[in-house]
């Protein structure tokens, strides 16, 4: 069963220019951070964003959280289109729709101890938390695998990195939520402490029931915790399917480069990593066509550079957006 779609989302922020700016050039300008991505994640799935840095992985998990409003496009959640709903209306679902963020370390008020950051999302939703605060607080902290005994009359500044994202998902798990949007929860955490984040969630996942959507820009993460896999190169989706067709048996040029550069712990095995030459370009100047193309080894003069290419399902959902299957 479908839990959310998103359909053509968009988010152009407008970029600050100066009077002489403005008269020289006359058109406003735009960063397209998220430009037309469209996708469905179904009911207790593990659905993953991979990417490069600014790619507009985190722009689009703030979106579908209403945290920034969109440019244009749709999210249905459970059917219901929340993009169109006032904030009174969206205020009971944001106890389903909760989010990591990134940096544990900027995540949590330095000023209030555990037990009152877990407490807020009780305090804000009050009339609908049924049951004791108090023994709330506690279960879910042992649920992270955390002594609630120990940690819950701490500041965060006295909580390694590793602790700290367990107290931030905690909290994302206080009011019950049916979907999870992780933000790159193990990035910033030591290369030990990363597989034990993502144990954690896939824990969590099965004893919640939860819907995650994780977003990474390690495939190697992704390989390990999602079902499906949506690629995203410069604010769109360049290729979508299941984890195993994805990796194995990858068709962008781009997603080949990325998976050809994941490290295999085997050193008798030979693998040869794929250059991607140049820079992201600007998403303020996104180049026409396909948006890849001035660092692609297959472009084609007056078509790669000229017509955007059109999303082929190749089979079993496996979707890509390239000129080479066209």
């Amino acid at each position: 069963m479908e839990i959310l779609r998103v359909e053509n989302i968009k988010k152009w922020f407008p970029v600050r220019t100066g009077i002489l700016s403005s008269i020289l050039f006359g058109e406003k300008q735009f960063i397209k951070a998220v430009d037309g991505v469209s996708f469905t994640i179904d009911e207790g799935e593990v659905f993953c964003l991979v990417g490069e840095s600014g790619c507009g992985k985190t722009t689009l998990a703030r979106l579908i959280a209403r945290l920034i409003e969109p440019t244009d496009g749709r999210i249905y959640y459970k059917g219901r289109d929340i993009v169109q709903m006032k904030k009174k209306e969206f205020r009971p679902l944001r106890r389903e729709i909760q989010i990591i963020f990134q940096n544990p370390y900027e995540a949590l008020d330095p000023r209030m101890r555990i037990y009152d950051i877990l407490m807020e999302p009780i305090k804000l939703h009050k009339k609908h938390f049924e049951g004791d605060p108090d023994e709330r607080i506690r279960t879910v902290m042992r649920d992270v695998k955390l002594n609630p005994d120990e940690y819950l009359w701490k500041f965060p500044h006295e909580l390694s990195g590793g602790e700290r994202q367990r107290v931030s998902i905690a909290r994302s798990l206080m009011l019950y939520p049916k979907l999870l949007l992780a933000d790159e929860p193990a990035s910033m955490l030591d290369a030990s402490v990363r597989s034990s984040i993502l144990n954690l969630l896939t824990d969590l996942r099965e004893e919640y029931n939860l819907t995650l959507l994780y977003i990474t820009h390690d495939l190697a993460q992704a390989w390990y915790l999602c079902e499906r896999i949506a690629v995203m190169y410069l604010g769109v989706i360049v290729e979508l399917g299941k984890t195993d067709d994805v990796i194995n048996s990858p068709l962008h040029p781009y997603t080949k480069a990325l998976i050809s550069n994941i490290p295999i712990p085997d050193p008798r095995r030979k693998t040869e990593a794929i250059e991607i030459k140049g820079e992201v370009p600007s998403p303020i100047n996104v180049p026409p066509g396909c948006r890849f193309h001035p660092r692609c080894p297959y472009f084609m003069e007056g078509k790669c550079d000229k017509e955007t290419p059109k999303y082929l399902d190749v089979g079993d959902g496996h979707i890509v957006a390239c000129h080479l299957y066209e």
